[in-house]
């Protein structure tokens, strides 16, 4: 059983007799100095906190906290905690118990704002076994001698019935409605779920496999992955909320999670609690239907940031083949199967983000050592190709470069921006030779890694599953694409990131008060590959329309016509829905709430986007509707639908569920959906100014729908997860509801 934690405007879930709840400020004794996060500060977001209220610290002392605690009920109960992100790691322990660690490698469940750079999250801790009595139960900060530490603490609970936090806020501005829907019950009744459209068991015919451009099933089945990313914060979630996402994803259309996170320590070894992690993860996905993409190296989660590295450094590259080792070839406890030999594990990909084409490789980046290396092996290069390096420098008329050392065979490289087009056009011929010779060494050196990895997952390790060389970018892409892409054709697919920013001047990963920000037109066709490659399958392993944008809701119409093999959005960051403005969001109402026509639209119909005037459209014998400027193209007619709204921008869509073309359907969906913001979020000038508070506003939706061929029978309005609401009129004119995404139409058999 899962209960609905509420804590808006200090509502709560019944108290019953396993749920224990106590205040991190109501410690009978602490030594947190209670500076730097004063819940005053927070204006109308303190009421976020419940009580209004929480124990916290910042600075170099020693902090602790005790508690008494009455236990009820002996019993083993899951026990969360809702802190100030990841600040301040900390240990606990009830009475003698030994201690138990809690640090940024515990996932946090949910985010909410109070201010800028400060939220409160919520984490579960683990298990714990109690007696029915009165417990001690202690805290103490952890930190080296002198160190700055930042915590608050908001409060505890201790559960026998784990909990997925959501919220109860109805704040609504005007023309808006509140966003706040409970959690899936997933019972019968919905009539929108698409989960039959996933096999009952991913790979229960087998892996799957490529035939040339095409991805197929076990049983020969073309198919077309519709996914999500899902990184550290969700991976390291408990059984039961893994479960409950498999099944929520599964219902809105995916059929595909890639996993997307580092699963070592500090010291570089595959940490086995996040192995464990991903063992269930791959489990519970494939009961859904779901397969699982594995992403395990990315040089950004390194503390050195070792950028090219891995195309050239023996050391990282053993490292590489130790991970893949211990994580394809220890048994699945979930499933009794290794990954190696897991149909539901559907690709590998050896690397994420990194290339020696790309800007990173450069004398600044790279440290000395490791770019002695890669010059020596450059050396050895043009001595196996010209007999010694002499000879190679003779070949360009002696064009020099600053770090060439004959006397100890290292010749010099230059940094990847310099290979692009417009360094080689201001270069004289000598030097072009050189920058042609440099572009084939790094094609070599990249492919030479790719294929070794290769053999050693697919000949050493036995590995079935789909491989993808890597999906970066380059500093010219008009030049260099090509040749990037030349070197991932070791691999079974070719991959891509594509994300549509806005220009900001905030960070990369987080949306904050004082950015400025100017909006990306309106994208109305699907992006594809830079470079495409014949006869190999693509997908785009990351993809998103970032905040802050409100030009959204054409995000998901638009690449449900994309002819690419696979799409996977950036990122689910939480459980339940999202009610912050979060950077790469995907739980909330404009991206997976727009999953099921969308989803289904890209899995089962062929259908084209087209640009016409201020929207784009949709126009096929199953598939209809539009996005954009709504408002300014008055009625737009359709093959089977006329559609007419006085939303400024937003999106509609009609898809039949029943397979048969939308003019002889008997159950059609109409997915609508205009702009989200938070309650009170406030732009100035294209200035942030305030990033609200929950929950997510929706603008209401205006518009009316009219359908050829036969009057409905039934005209049903679904909540958010696809349960009836209420009917409207059955007739060929309908106005839809201005607060609700999903409306079913039925009809009967001619």
């Amino acid at each position: 059983m899962i209960r609905l934690l509420l804590f808006f405007s200090f509502l709560m879930s019944p108290l019953l007799a396993h749920e224990i709840w106590w205040e991190g400020e109501d410690a009978i004794s602490h030594t947190f100095n209670e500076q730097g996060f004063y819940p005053s500060n927070f204006g109308e977001k303190r009421e976020e906190l419940r009580g209004g209220n929480w124990l916290f610290h910042s600075g170099t002392s020693p902090a602790a906290a005790k508690y008494i605690v009455d236990i009820p009920e002996t019993g083993s109960y899951h026990l969360w905690v809702r802190v100030f992100w990841h600040h301040g790691p900390f240990r606990w322990r009830f009475n003698e118990q030994p201690w138990q660690i809690c640090d940024e490698k515990c996932g946090l469940v949910d985010s909410i704002s109070l201010a800028p750079h400060i939220s409160a999250n919520w984490k579960c801790l683990g298990k714990v076994s109690l007696e029915a009595d009165r417990h001690l139960f202690l805290i103490e900060l952890l930190s080296e001698e002198g160190e700055k530490v930042h915590a608050a603490f908001d409060c505890f609970l201790l559960t026998q019935d784990l909990f997925i936090p959501t919220f109860t806020s109805k704040k609504a501005a005007p023309n808006t409605w509140a966003f706040n829907p409970p959690l899936d019950p997933f019972t019968e009744d919905a009539l929108l779920n698409l989960r039959n459209l996933n096999e009952e068991v991913a790979g229960q015919n087998g892996f799957i496999n490529r035939e040339k451009e095409q991805l197929k099933l076990g049983d020969g089945t073309p198919v077309k992955l519709w996914g999500v990313n899902i990184t550290s914060e969700i991976l390291s979630q408990p059984n039961q909320l893994l479960d409950y996402l498999a099944k929520r994803l599964a219902k809105t259309g995916v059929n595909a999670v890639r996993c997307h996170t580092p699963l070592f320590d500090k010291e570089k070894k595959i940490e086995q609690r996040l192995l464990d992690r991903l063992h269930y993860l791959v489990a519970t996905m494939k009961s859904q239907g779901i397969y699982t993409a594995l992403s395990f190296y990315y040089p950004v989660w390194f503390d050195e940031k070792p950028f090219a590295r891995i195309f050239f450094d023996k050391n990282i590259q053993t490292l590489w083949r130790s991970w893949a080792k211990e994580i394809l070839t220890k048994p699945n406890p979930y499933t009794g199967t290794p990954l190696k030999d897991e149909p539901a594990l559907a690709i590998v990909e050896m690397v994420n983000e990194d290339s020696l084409f790309f800007w990173t490789f450069n004398d600044k980046q790279v440290p000395e050592e490791y770019l002695q290396d890669i010059e020596t092996q450059y050396g050895q290069y043009l001595e196996e190709k010209y007999g010694s390096i002499n000879k190679a420098l003779t070949s360009w008329a002696w064009a020099r470069h600053k770090r060439d050392d004959t006397k100890q065979k290292r010749v010099g490289l230059y940094n990847a921006g310099d290979l692009s087009e417009w360094s080689y056009n201001a270069a004289n011929a000598h030097k072009r030779r050189r920058i042609e010779e440099q572009r084939l060494f790094f094609k070599e050196k990249q492919s030479t890694f790719y294929l070794s990895a290769k053999n050693y997952l697919q000949k050493k390790l036995g590995c079935k599953s789909l491989l993808v060389a890597s999906n970066w970018i380059t500093a010219d892409p008009d030049t260099l694409d090509a040749l990037e892409r030349e070197t991932y054709q070791v691999g079974d697919i070719i991959d891509n990131h594509t994300y549509i920013n806005s220009k900001t001047s905030g960070t990369a990963y987080s949306v904050n008060v004082n950015d400025t920000f100017e909006e990306p037109p309106p994208l109305f066709e699907p992006p594809q590959h830079k470079t495409m490659v014949k006869d190999f399958p693509h997908i785009i392993s990351e993809l998103g329309w970032t905040n802050p944008n409100t030009h959204r809701a054409n995000a998901t119409f638009v690449m449900s016509s994309s002819p690419l093999n696979g799409l996977f959005w950036f990122t689910v960051n939480r459980i339940a829905w999202s009610p912050d403005l979060e950077k790469f969001p995907v739980s909330v109402p404009s991206v997976l709430g727009q999953f099921p026509a969308h989803a289904l639209q890209f899995r089962r119909y062929e259908a084209n986007t087209k640009p016409k005037g201020d929207v784009a459209i949709i126009d096929s014998s199953h598939s209809q509707g539009a996005t954009g400027f709504l408002k300014k193209i008055g009625t737009l007619r359709l093959s089977d639908v006329s559609i007419t709204s006085v939303n400024d921008y937003g999106t509609i869509h009609l898809i039949s569920l029943d397979g048969l073309p939308l003019i002889t359907s008997q159950k059609i969906l109409i997915q609508a959906f205009t702009q989200e913001a938070p309650y009170n979020f406030t732009v100035e000038e294209n200035t942030i100014k305030d990033l609200g508070q929950s929950p997510l506003n929706i603008k209401n939706i205006e518009a009316t729908v009219t359908l050829k061929g036969r009057a409905p029978t039934k005209v049903t309005v679904l909540d958010p997860h696809g349960y009836p609401q209420k009917e409207l009129k059955a007739d060929n004119t309908i106005e839809l509801p201005k607060d609700a995404l999903y409306t079913i139409v039925e009809r009967s058999a001619p």
